[in-house]
């Protein structure tokens, strides 16, 4: 009597406690053997999508860099043209 209530008091919990170990790290093995590709894929692809974009950012940029200065050559020198032909086109205000 004294072994069979030492048994279910310590060693049955333990048994019970391992078996659910097992099934829970054989459910986590099926899930990573499914799911770990799949993830890494995805971390692969998104890695890949982030590395592009950071490199198109950058030329886009150097790409700016090139044209901002031109732009803004070319807005005065036509503004330039622009207030000069106002100035050309306005009447003369006398009144004031």
């Amino acid at each position: 009597m004294q072994i069979s209530a030492k048994f279910s008091s310590t060693i049955l919990p333990t048994l019970i406690y391992i078996s659910l170990l097992q099934v829970v790290l054989h459910l986590i093995d099926r899930c990573l053997k499914y799911l770990l590709p799949i993830l890494m894929l995805t971390f692969f692809f998104c890695y890949q999508e982030i590395q592009l974009g950071c490199e198109a950012h950058g030329f886009i940029l150097q790409s700016l860099e090139k044209v901002i200065p031109k732009l803004f050559e070319y807005l005065f020198f036509y503004s330039g043209i622009l207030g000069a032909c106002i100035n050309v086109l306005e009447p003369k205000r006398t009144d004031l």
